[in-house]
């Protein structure tokens, strides 16, 4: 009974969670290539770590001082991004060089939120005395990070909200198809009153009595023509943009289901049953369905 009670309070707590799923929105690499002598105090830059406009992690200096390499980098702005992961690892002549991660000060291996994130940071390879007696050659030091984050969605669908398309939403448009259908009500009764008048116009004989049923006739029919063509035009434009907004939803909610948690996927529904073998007992459960 534990197990089930169990059971059911983690679906209930996952189905409560509304997220799309974080992932590597990004990974770079940035290269420190330098001639490396530690014994004579000898670093000299060969490459700085070839930034482009479109990295996230911008090298801005690289030195050595007391013992120590130092690299200052900065990050910029990337849409989505929540926090990111550096790495680092060296080699001399082609050969990796064991760093041991106390020896790395900064901000390396761990998150590191993008909002928590300092403007300039600073990157400090110490005890370079004490783990390598000589280092002398090619020194690469290769910069790691990876940006996670989560993907702009398409069709603007966030997961913290479901996509909707509420009979509230459905209103304007129940509006302008009676609109459209009073419009075309309308110019039908115009149109009736305009065929009457005209066969009364045809059964007068003198021009006098005539001519005054012959204009209201033409007004009426000139109301109808207005009348049907407004009508026919607001009812074909609704329904063009109804169904254009029906599969605008129906692409959205498509999105929301695939990248998001909705909390709804989770239903548990109690069922009542008569045993077949006696209609004096009733068995009890729980239907429960979970899509993930």
């Amino acid at each position: 009974m534990k197990k089930i009670l169990l059971s059911l309070f983690c679906l209930l707590f996952m189905g409560l969670l509304v997220q799309a799923q974080v992932e590597v929105l990004k990974t770079e690499k940035h290269l420190i290539d330098a001639q490396f002598d530690l014994s004579n105090n000898e670093f000299i830059i060969l490459s700085s770590g070839e930034n482009s406009k479109d990295d996230f992690l911008k090298i801005t200096s690289i030195r050595y001082e007391e013992k120590e390499i130092k690299i200052d980098f900065s990050n910029l702005d990337f849409t989505g991004a929540e926090y990111y992961r550096l790495q680092v690892s060296a080699s001399l002549e082609e050969i990796i060089l064991p760093i041991r991660p106390e020896n790395i000060l900064g901000a390396v291996n761990k998150n590191i939120l993008i909002e928590d994130a300092p403007e300039l940071q600073t990157l400090v390879w110490t005890n370079l005395v004490e783990d390598f007696v000589a280092l002398k050659g090619r020194l690469k030091i290769t910069l790691y990070t990876e940006i996670y984050g989560r993907k702009e969605l398409p069709y603007k669908v966030n997961c913290g909200v479901k996509p909707e398309f509420t009979n509230k939403q459905k209103m304007p448009f129940l509006i302008a198809a009676l609109a459209g259908t009073g419009s075309l009500v309308t110019g039908q009764l115009f149109k009736q009153a305009s065929d009457k008048e005209y066969a009364d116009y045809l059964s007068q004989e003198t021009f006098e009595v005539a001519n005054p049923i012959l204009l209201s006739a033409n007004d009426k029919h000139h109301k109808d023509l207005v009348f049907t063509s407004v009508g026919a035009a607001l009812l074909a434009g609704d329904v063009i943009w109804f169904l254009i907004r029906q599969r605008r939803y129906k692409k959205q909610i498509a999105t929301y289901r695939k990248f998001c948690k909705p909390t709804e996927e989770l239903t548990i529904r109690p069922v009542f049953e008569v045993d077949p073998k006696s209609t004096l007992v009733l068995q009890t459960g729980l239907n429960i369905k979970w899509r993930f």
